[in-house]
């Protein structure tokens, strides 16, 4: 545990030309994960986020992503990029390192609070994938509420999976309903 603090302290270093900060704060009854991502170059609109996730299952991944961001309109934004993994899978008692591609799309629903639906992908294939998994998927579905700039609340359902090579079964590290809490500062 003190190793995953650690990392997600040192990550806070990553932050070059600085615009503009996000920490996040994922949970339900099995997973929690914590992500803080920030702006760079902002004439591009990307992003750079770093994360770490950890189970009840003794599961750990660490993840780093690089997005371009693109709004549309008022009511629809883009983001494409790419997200490296690098964990440790507990049982089977393996590592997970994967480059995926991928990104989300966001559209905006009209109400009173601004609310949003945020639909997220990311897939490593077998030639980007090393250690003992073939591949890596991560498909996410959120309602996310802005309750100010510098808050938002969500409420979502993450599959995030590596299909082991071999005779091994595929191993879950986040399958289920979350909640979570973002701040911009």
């Amino acid at each position: 545990m003190r190793r995953l603090i650690l990392i997600l302290f040192l990550s806070l270093g990553f932050a070059s030309s600085v615009h503009g900060h996000s920490l996040a704060l994922t949970v339900n009854s099995d997973m929690a994960e914590f992500a803080y991502a920030t702006e760079v170059w902002a004439a591009q609109n990307a992003e750079l986020g770093v994360g770490v996730l950890f189970n009840d299952d003794d599961d750990w991944l660490g993840s780093l992503r690089l997005v371009s961001n693109n709004r549309v309109s008022n009511a629809l934004r883009f983001a494409v990029g790419m997200q490296g993994y690098l964990g440790k899978l507990d049982k089977p008692d393996t590592s997970m390192r994967a480059l995926a591609i991928g990104g989300s799309v966001g559209f905006g629903l009209a109400s009173q609070i601004p609310l949003s639906l945020v639909l997220e992908g990311w897939y490593a294939p077998k030639i980007l994938s090393f250690g003992k998994i073939d591949d890596a998927k991560e498909l996410a579905a959120r309602i996310q509420a802005d309750l100010s700039q510098h808050a938002a609340v969500y409420v979502g359902y993450r599959k995030l999976k590596a299909d082991l090579k071999g005779d091994r079964k595929n191993h879950k590290l986040d399958s289920g309903l979350h909640l979570g809490l973002r701040i911009n500062f």
